[in-house]
């Protein structure tokens, strides 16, 4: 049994993206509680759904949001709508679905962009591992980046990613990053 626990420990130690994986995983099964639901019970959730829905029907960006604040010019920045109608024009499922699958999705990617900024801050694998662990369980970063898709919950998958193009010296692609983040969040 010891030489069976350590032998594993060794492939892991050996194998971080064996590990990674398995974190990428854990985190995926975390957030896709949000499928059990038939509904939404994240009130920020309804409001993109239902503008991903508007572009997904018009096929344009609204100008004039009815139902927020009694009416009011469309002022939130579009990317995560136009994203959301984009995916379910191209899959043909519906929005709800989209917007669980894509919600999953990249919240369980805040564990590969977590793992790689720490390793590159770190050079450890086992700090990183560690780290990507954090974000994949977190009980806080699984509602923010869950199932029930946000804007500040991709944004909160994207910014270590950010950080860790700009400590590799890809600044165009840092830069091209942060805007996608001015056209997320606001």
């Amino acid at each position: 049994m010891k030489k069976t626990i350590v032998s594993m420990y060794s492939f892991f130690q050996r194998n971080p993206a064996v590990v990674l994986l398995l974190i990428f995983l854990l985190a995926f099964a975390v957030r896709s509680v949000s499928f059990g639901f038939t509904g939404l019970f994240d009130p920020d959730a309804h409001f993109h759904v239902r503008l991903s829905e508007q572009i997904v029907q018009t096929r344009e960006l609204i100008e004039w949001d009815s139902l927020s604040l009694q009416g009011s010019v469309y002022s939130y920045p579009p990317l995560l709508h136009i994203t959301l109608a984009l995916l379910t024009i191209l899959t043909g499922l519906d929005t709800l679905l989209v917007i669980k699958i894509f919600g999953t999705l990249v919240g369980a990617l805040f564990v590969v962009s977590t793992f790689l900024f720490a390793k590159k801050i770190t050079e450890s694998d086992g700090i990183a591992l560690w780290s990507a662990l954090f974000v994949g369980v977190s009980a806080i970063a699984a509602w923010r980046t869950s199932g029930f898709v946000r804007p500040d919950g991709v944004a909160l998958t994207l910014i270590p990613l950010l950080l860790y193009l700009w400590f590799t010296r890809r600044e165009k692609l840092a830069f091209i990053l942060s805007l996608a983040l001015v056209l997320l969040h606001p």
